[in-house]
């Protein structure tokens, strides 16, 4: 994935796809949205190209998730015919696709339980509220799309402090009609990738930047909770984790200074 200008200074996220070759790999477009973001132009007046989501996970042999931000142009989330603040499902024959989630800001992390039947998601809040959040598969097979509330609703706070009547920033989203997270962090961690544990069953590890940790919790999906939480400090930001099943260990991906690490349970 990766951030496109699709007109004159005008952006979004696409996807491309190539067969691995270790020599030369010939891309091509499987998404690429007419729709696109000005850097000026635009209602909010402001914009962010880092807000722009972009994590790919696999679904099944036909489909992938993908995560879309909205640059910072935050009514966007909530419009039904855009594809910016949303978790989408992408055909990879064709690249037709279908919004599953919405509401949300700008998704770094997803995860596609297939024992639970649930999509796990994490996104960045604004100055605070960074959430994960559970997203029923079956979402996919019913005409009303899940909204999990931005910019309605946050458990963050604008950077600027400001009141904005398009983006109040409720501190509910249930109480607003939207989906509850199913954990915020207030101030935020710089919430990035998870994964599921190799060891233990629901059990999930969550990277972050800001905070330099994994954090470490087991759901309960029958009840939407957390039943256990714990943090792993690890002193370097965090931008991806990958479980390597095969030899039972995380694969960390390390910034400032770059590094790939391996994370073990003893």
């Amino acid at each position: 994935s990766y951030t496109e200008e699709i007109k004159e200074d005008c952006w979004n996220t696409s996807i491309l796809y190539g067969d691995m070759d270790y020599e030369n790999i010939q891309f091509k477009r499987l998404f690429s949205p007419k729709e696109c973001v000005h850097s000026t132009d635009n209602l909010d007046k402001q914009f962010n190209a880092s807000q722009s989501g972009g994590r790919i996970f696999p679904l099944d042999d036909n489909f992938i998730l993908f995560s879309t931000g909205e640059y910072r142009s935050r009514y966007l989330a909530q419009e039904k015919e855009s594809i910016n603040g949303k978790i989408i499902r992408i055909n990879i024959s064709n690249g037709d696709y279908k919004i599953i989630s919405m509401g949300h800001r700008n998704p770094q992390g997803l995860y596609f339980d297939k024992n639970n039947n649930f999509i796990l998601e994490t996104e960045h809040g604004p100055q605070g509220g960074d959430e994960i959040n559970l997203i029923n598969i079956d979402s996919l097979s019913q005409n009303e799309i899940p909204n999990y509330g931005w910019p309605i609703s946050s458990y963050g706070e604008h950077y600027d402090g400001k009141f904005r009547k398009n983006a109040p920033l409720n501190k509910s989203h249930i109480d607003f009609g939207f989906e509850e997270p199913l954990k915020y962090w207030t101030p935020g961690i710089g919430i990035s990738q998870l994964t599921k544990s190799v060891y233990e069953n629901n059990e999930y590890y969550i990277s972050s930047m800001k905070n330099k940790s994994i954090h470490k919790l087991k759901i309960d999906f029958n009840n939407k909770s957390i039943i256990d939480y714990n943090i792993l400090r690890i002193g370097q930001r965090i931008r991806d984790i990958v479980t390597d099943s095969e030899n039972n260990v995380y694969i960390l991906f390390l910034e400032n200074p770059s590094r790939i690490a391996t994370l073990r349970q003893l």
